[in-house]
């Protein structure tokens, strides 16, 4: 809590002193060497419904205090990043309150065939804003610790050829023993070929175990292969689909004969326009839940953004999500739907005011009734950057 706390104050103070920096050049179009950018925001908050339940909500208040800090190092073969978030968030209802950390690494190397990397991923975080659901419980704060490791190597053996392989380390624990903590393991080799610059297709096997580390003794094994296709159908618009199929062995308490055959898919259309920005998302996957469980769950989304003028823009949202289980669940989410929308005017080239609302119905296994969400939050978004070369 105290090193969190000196990386809030200390990353502050630099984006009030970078505020001053507001002709300065964005971060990405650096030639190389080293840059900082750094980003923060203030944000007010009501919220119905804070812990999700179907009876007895709450209204909470508050403020959400978001530094940001994003060092890079690039040279035309290496890259390092580190990307560091601090959310200090204070309300009406002491027990919610939390300072939270959020830390991307990455570090990757390439050459005219050859591209290795590996990206680090630490969420010091609380259940109420990391858990799709909370399985009916009524605990106002419960932290939650997420550690990743992704490696990825890539080698190119001509310009329309790429053979890739992806693995995915993660653990995520909790302080709560109504929580279940759990590591996921993932591999995935694939080949990728270009057949003209607008086309490209991909094969790919994809392996993947579950388990739990506390609390009930669960383990799941899939493995499958997935085939996808990716189109850049204009300069504005772009398309990616794949589906696949994946054989899911599952082992553990209240786990006998759960073995099966199921389809995973994901797809993604972007438009990009003068005034519009629109993507489109569906995909179906395996997802873990804080519960000791993991499961099938579905998802569909869609974002739009609107820029009115060069100052004032509009933005909806919408995501729909229903799991599938293959066993009793118990207490555990059904399916649900978010809507939500906002605008954002321009103060000045790095300040944007934001005015945001969303809803949130969901419905739980086991349960009756179903749980209302309503937020509404006001702040403002500072963005400056500068880079050293």
């Amino acid at each position: 809590m105290k090193a969190a706390a000196h990386i809030l104050l200390t990353t502050s103070a630099l984006i009030a002193f970078s505020v001053g920096t507001a002709q300065a050049a964005d971060i990405d179009n650096a030639p190389g060497g080293f840059s900082t950018e750094m980003r923060g925001s203030e944000t007010l908050s009501y919220d119905s419904n804070p812990l999700r339940t179907v009876n007895g909500s709450q209204d909470l208040f508050g403020s959400t205090t978001s530094p940001q800090l994003i060092l890079r190092y690039k040279t035309p073969l290496t890259k390092v990043e580190a990307d560091t978030k601090v959310d200090a968030n204070f309300f009406n209802h002491s027990e919610f309150n939390s300072v939270d950390l959020h830390e991307k690494l990455l570090l990757s190397r390439s050459n005219e065939r050859w591209t290795t990397s590996i990206r680090g991923i630490v969420d010091y975080d609380t259940t109420r804003s990391s858990e799709i659901t909370n399985y009916g419980l009524s605990i106002p704060k419960v932290r939650s610790t997420r550690l990743a490791a992704q490696p990825q190597v890539i080698f190119r053996p001509d310009e329309r050829n790429a053979w890739k392989l992806d693995a995915d380390v993660e653990g995520t624990t909790y302080d709560n023993s109504a929580y279940t903590d759990y590591a996921i393991y993932k591999i995935s080799p694939s080949y990728e070929h270009s057949f003209d610059q607008y086309n490209k297709g991909q094969i790919s096997l994809r392996a993947q175990r579950y388990e739990t580390t506390s609390g009930i003794s669960q383990r799941s094994d899939s493995f499958g292969p997935t085939l996808g296709w990716t189109s850049i159908l204009s300069d504005k618009l772009t398309a990616h689909a794949e589906a696949g199929i994946q054989t899911i062995e599952k082992s553990g308490t209240n786990q006998a004969g759960t073995d099966g055959v199921n389809y995973v898919f994901s797809g993604n259309i972007n438009y990009r326009g003068a005034q519009d920005t629109l993507g489109l998302r569906a995909t179906r996957a395996l997802q873990p839940f804080g519960n000791g469980t993991e499961t099938l769950l579905t998802s569909f989304s869609v974002n739009e953004r609107h820029d009115i003028n060069p100052k004032l823009a509009l933005n909806g949202n919408a995501v729909y999500q229903i799991a599938d289980y293959d066993t009793p669940p118990g207490v555990n989410l059904d399916s649900g739907y978010t809507l939500g929308g906002g605008l954002s005017y321009k103060i000045i080239e790095t300040v944007d005011l934001n005015a945001d609302y969303k809803f949130r119905n969901e419905d739980l296994t086991n349960t009756t009734g179903s749980v209302d969400q309503h937020v509404v939050m006001l702040g403002f978004t500072i963005h400056p950057a500068w880079s050293k070369n």
